[in-house]
């Protein structure tokens, strides 16, 4: 298993990452020949082959496969709704700081992609960017000394 950090040219990916200053604007987990993941569709599975289609792989970081676990978590949660509450408080909190760092918006049972990934790894964040999630997770920017299970790209398909 893999959690994938990603970007594309599409417009909502180049405004969250013009908006965050980061080099990445969406995560993902890719359980063998699947992507499993929270976009503006919702919570859903698609194939690798249609993911790469629409994104490039900046950087993955390698877990052990947990089929039962992203199984479970497909079922109880496949077809959730994007969490738009979630994006808005971000980014708003961006536009004016002193607002409270919990995301007040977040909804129950919905998702935004770092919310998805957090969760299945048992540590919900709805305060973090997909980059600050590699960060988070042990991953090595470039140019830093490669560690770990940390795999770059650069800016290749999966």
């Amino acid at each position: 298993m893999r959690v994938l950090f990603t970007r594309s040219g599409n417009i909502a990916s180049r405004m969250i990452r013009w908006v965050t200053k980061e080099p990445v604007s969406h995560c993902a987990l890719q359980v063998g020949g699947y992507v499993v993941h929270s976009n503006f569709l919702g919570v859903h599975a698609q194939t690798v082959d249609s993911f790469e289609g629409a994104c490039t792989v900046y950087a993955s970081i390698t877990y052990p496969d947990n089929y039962p676990r992203i199984f479970d978590q497909l079922c109880a949660h496949g077809g959730a709704w994007y969490d738009f509450g979630a994006m808005l408080y971000i980014a708003a909190r961006a536009i004016c700081p002193w607002l409270p760092k919990k995301n007040l918006w977040r909804c129950s049972g919905m998702f935004l992609c770092t919310e998805w990934v957090t969760d299945f790894l048992g540590e919900t964040d709805s305060m973090i960017t997909p980059w600050q999630l590699f960060l988070k997770l042990g991953g090595v920017p470039p140019g830093a000394v490669q560690a770990g299970a940390t795999t770059w790209s650069s800016g290749t398909k999966v």
